[in-house]
């Protein structure tokens, strides 16, 4: 027969996430006595995080995304994608049918390339607070924290892949992370030291290639085509992963728009290919 109190007493001792596993154990030991009571609980304070809630209509996919861009960078930077996507809408209200695919897809696509994980956003995401709540939240004691990365501008090359290779960064860094993520405003300027990278050339490049896509739908959008156009506006979805990864996948996106750019101007020779689509 151990006591509760002992039981308490060396979790306390242990040192490891103390209040977490505190909480743990007399949540357990509620559910020995009575387990409805936990499921009643479980069920007043699930809550289900907002990025995980899918929009209801495509004004709030849109909002939403318009909103996360000022977060980002600016409000006139998020305008700038509002009101491109206006356009495809616009031009897409004109079809028969009240379907706002390509719309959707746009939004989402414009966003993922716009919003790009740039070093300066890693630092926002990292100094905006959701980050450090949910390590207090989940250790306790006397923990260190320690970043594995690969800044451009100091790290050396692997001289098998040719990749950048990671180091090692003590707790400072979120220090240095804070102090970078007020700079975003340099995003888009000659000023920002991140922006010469190959890395950088290819997101602003594929972007510029993107909206040039959007603008082509715009102006050309019909009947016969719609189906290619929806599909010319999804290709970003493939674009994934960093370095030559991303490349790679890149390389395949581009191809496939030149593919599409033929059918879209010849729809008479369209033959469809099924893609997938994402929340």
């Amino acid at each position: 027969p151990v006591k509760r109190q002992s039981l308490e007493d060396a979790i306390t001792a242990n040192g490891v996430a103390v209040a977490y596993n505190q909480r743990v154990f007399k949540i357990g030991r509620l559910m020995a006595h009575d387990p409805e009571a936990v499921k009643a609980l479980l069920e007043q304070g699930a809550t289900t995080p907002e990025w995980e809630v899918l929009s209801a209509t495509t004004d709030e996919l849109i909002s939403r995304r318009e909103a996360d861009l000022v977060a980002y960078q600016s409000k006139s930077y998020a305008k700038k994608f509002t009101k491109l996507i206006n356009k495809v809408r616009e031009a897409e209200a004109k079809l028969a049918g009240d379907s706002d695919e390509i719309t959707q897809a746009a939004a989402r696509y414009l966003y993922k390339l716009m919003a790009y994980k740039d070093e300066l956003e890693v630092a926002r995401l990292y100094a905006d607070g959701t980050w450090a709540n949910e390590v207090k939240e989940n250790f306790s004691g006397d923990y260190k924290i320690k970043f594995h990365m690969a800044p451009p501008l100091i790290s050396k090359r692997d001289p098998i892949t040719g990749q950048l290779k990671k180091r090692e960064f003590g707790g400072w860094m979120l220090s240095a992370l804070k102090v970078a993520s007020k700079f975003k405003g340099l995003r888009h300027t000659p000023l920002n030291p991140f922006g010469y990278s190959a890395e950088r050339k290819e997101d602003k490049a594929l972007l510029k290639q993107y909206k040039a896509v959007l603008n082509q739908i715009i102006t050309g959008l019909t009947e016969e085509n719609k189906e290619v156009a929806l599909e010319m506006a999804r290709v970003p979805e493939f674009v994934r992963g960093y370095g030559h990864v991303r490349t790679e996948s890149v390389e395949v996106a581009e191809g496939r728009w030149k593919t599409l750019d033929n059918h879209f101007k010849n729809p008479m020779k369209v033959i469809k290919v099924k893609t997938g689509t994402t929340a």
